[in-house]
């Protein structure tokens, strides 16, 4: 299960290694064949973890259910944190980076079509 949470800052993209406050382990396979997929696209993608009280995303309970699951995001990871956005009166269309949504819509298909073999 490919998950995208919180897509805001181009700078920030990322493809998570752990979830879930650090205690949820994600998919290898999933995180390796992402990095080949921006690196294939000439996407910066780092690799993160949500440490503790960062919160979690929907691939957590995936991945807790023994699904393969990683997710795409965008935005600072950490409890403190300045330039929070998500579920927060500054979560609006207009502080989405639309370069941020296009890389992740890149990556998506990139994926989709590597794991397919298309």
């Amino acid at each position: 299960m490919l998950n995208f949470d919180s897509v805001y800052y181009h700078k920030d993209l990322a493809v998570l290694t752990r979830d879930r406050n650090f205690t949820c382990k994600l998919s290898k396979t999933m995180v390796r064949d992402i990095i080949k997929t921006a690196a294939e696209n000439n996407l910066n993608l780092k690799r993160k973890t949500i440490p503790f009280g960062g919160g979690r995303t929907d691939a957590a309970a995936f991945a807790a259910a023994g699904v393969e699951a990683t997710s795409i995001i965008a935005q600072p990871v950490g409890f403190f944190r300045n330039d929070h956005i998500y579920h927060t009166s500054k979560d609006i269309v207009e502080n989405i980076d639309v370069d941020a949504v296009r890389a992740a819509i890149e990556l998506a298909t990139g994926y989709i079509r590597n794991i397919d073999h298309i």
